[in-house]
């Protein structure tokens, strides 16, 4: 086992596995409760409250995602680091520079500015919930009337689409990085997975 994390591979395969749990027990749950807003204030308030209602379990949930967030981010800096070490001096111009898209070569940019959204977002919807105005032209509307004063500031929605756009850029080569780590990404699955990953 303690081969396995000191190696190069072990390392990359966590941080792939890492990033895949993030996206499918965190990232799509969460999207998939934000689209509620679409549907007005009672579902995405209702969707709230049974979050709340788990009580401990969200505290154990939270927990769970803290530590996949560190070790995904920490193997991560790790991984980078060691690759640049063991590279030496910097090429002249790098061989695989034509093969590299804006989204491979924005992934320490995207995970920065990803990192940065999430600590301003648990500050604002998770930590300071009592201090924002939930209220929607005079009527209290919870959650709904937090994020709709929220997205109205020009400054927040700019943020807000910046992220997502960094987040897009972030995922579409991370879900190709899974499985050209695991030895997946050949053949005639290449072009399903490229399309998969950019969805």
């Amino acid at each position: 086992i303690k081969q396995y994390l000191n190696s190069s591979v072990g390392k990359k395969q966590i941080v792939a596995v890492s990033g895949l749990l993030l996206i499918l027990l965190f990232l799509v749950p969460h999207m998939a409760g934000n689209l509620l807003l679409i549907k007005g204030p009672e579902a995405i308030n209702g969707y709230s409250e049974v979050l709340h209602s788990l009580g401990f379990g969200l505290v154990i949930l939270r927990g769970v995602f803290g530590l996949l967030f560190v070790v995904h981010i920490g193997l991560s800096i790790k991984v980078t680091i060691e690759n640049r070490k063991a590279r030496g001096q910097r090429y002249q111009k790098s061989i695989s520079s034509e093969n590299r898209t804006i989204a491979s070569r924005s992934m320490p940019i995207t995970g920065i500015i990803i990192i940065i959204f999430l600590i301003g977002h648990l500050r604002d919807f998770v930590f300071s919930h009592a201090t924002h105005s939930h209220g929607v032209g005079g009527v209290d509307l919870g959650l709904y009337g937090m994020v709709v004063n929220e997205l109205r500031e020009l400054p927040s929605m700019l943020i807000y689409g910046i992220t997502m756009i960094a987040v897009g850029l972030h995922l579409s080569h991370a879900i190709q990085s899974v499985f050209q780590t695991f030895g997946l990404r050949q053949g005639k699955y290449v072009s399903l997975i490229n399309i998969v990953s950019y969805l």
